[in-house]
């Protein structure tokens, strides 16, 4: 038989690969955590991309990210977010930190747009490069993040507006509003969670 502390060595181990997977993402690894994400975060489709919950954009424009998006991503310790522009599958947006894009192989976006990376540009002004548009937002306590009115014209949304919270990679997460996942999550028989 196998001793609970060796089980739990076995269980560290074993979790800390599955967690590789998050490039350094969760600052602190807690096997809690992870169990409580996959509990709380669907797979719709088999072998699909994981869900943190459906959003909407309220009257003050503001919208709340999924807790667990907010974790992930340690947007706890940022005080602005960059925000790229969705698919055309997909629209919306997509969220990722400063750190995250900085260290990444796509740091040359913030080399070649000088205006993003010292933000420089107006709050939610979109500036387009290799056919996307990037800006940054301010995100408040919480995962709160304001939107303009020029900017959710641009990106085709208004005020109800719902956004399916989507873990894309390890350096970014999509808020679609729109595409296959969409009409799968409509017909999903488990939980999302509303934020």
């Amino acid at each position: 038989m196998v001793s609970q502390t060796a089980c739990k060595d076995i269980f560290e181990v074993y979790a800390s690969q599955i967690c590789q997977g998050f490039k350094g993402s969760i600052k602190k690894y807690d096997p809690r955590f992870w169990f409580q994400s996959r509990k709380a975060m669907p797979q719709i489709t088999k072998g699909g991309k994981f869900i943190f919950g459906i959003s909407h954009i309220r009257e003050d424009l503001t919208i709340q990210i999924p807790e667990q998006a907010v974790h992930e991503y340690t947007l706890t310790n940022v005080e602005n977010i960059i925000l790229i522009t969705g698919s055309k599958a997909t629209g919306g947006f997509c969220i990722t930190t400063y750190p995250l894009l900085s260290s990444s192989k796509l740091c040359h976006i913030l080399t070649d747009c000088p205006q993003l990376r010292e933000q420089t540009l107006p709050t939610g002004k979109l500036i387009t490069y290799k056919g996307r548009g990037y800006t940054w937002v301010p995100i408040g306590k919480g995962g709160i993040i304001s939107l303009t009115l020029e900017l959710m014209r641009a990106l085709s949304l208004q005020v109800h507006s719902e956004l399916l919270a989507i873990r894309s990679s390890n350096i970014a997460f999509t808020m679609g509003a729109k595409g296959p996942l969409w009409e799968k999550a409509q017909t999903f028989n488990g939980e999302i969670t509303r934020y």
